[in-house]
């Protein structure tokens, strides 16, 4: 009687075993494999694509909202009384135009609120949305593959205690 013997790595079985050990490894359960596999590439995929939006948008709405606070300075009134006042109308358009500029994450639809704009003290209270389709939420069907980020920046600009 001869034993024939196949070597993996490092172990010797015989040409039965081996053969069994395939065959135990049947066609459902690789499927099955395969697809938890898949899904949780499509988790890890949705995931970063979340947390790239949701960085874009911290950081693209905290830069809009201090450059438009910069350009906003009434300059004349901050030589003359040495206070810091803005002008709201400029903050506005300002604020607007660099957000657009600023971002980075050109997917999906984006909504920007202002919702407190003062002159003196100089603050602006501003909420960006952004709305786009993930890859998990595709592929599982949902009626609804939108998902949303949200930020929110408060800036305000005041001078410490000065004396006249």
């Amino acid at each position: 009687m001869k034993v024939q013997l196949a070597f993996r790595t490092g172990f010797l079985y015989t040409k039965k075993y081996v053969g069994e050990v395939y065959k135990s490894m049947q066609p459902p359960k690789f499927v099955v494999i395969m697809l938890v596999l898949i899904g949780i590439m499509l988790f890890t995929a949705s995931t970063g694509f979340m947390f790239a939006a949701d960085t874009n948008e911290d950081n693209s709405l905290h830069q809009a909202t201090a450059t438009a606070m910069s350009k906003g300075i009434n300059m004349g009134q901050l030589r003359v009384d040495e206070e810091i006042t803005i002008n709201e109308k400029v903050v506005k358009e300002t604020l607007i135009r660099e957000y657009v500029n600023q971002s980075n994450f050109h997917d999906g639809e984006k909504r920007l609120n202002i919702y407190a704009i003062n002159s003196q003290p100089a603050m602006i209270g501003v909420e960006s949305y952004n709305t786009f389709a993930i890859p998990i939420k595709k592929y599982l069907k949902e009626p609804d593959d939108q998902t949303t980020v949200r930020q929110f920046e408060n800036m305000i600009f005041e001078a410490k205690k000065v004396t006249k």
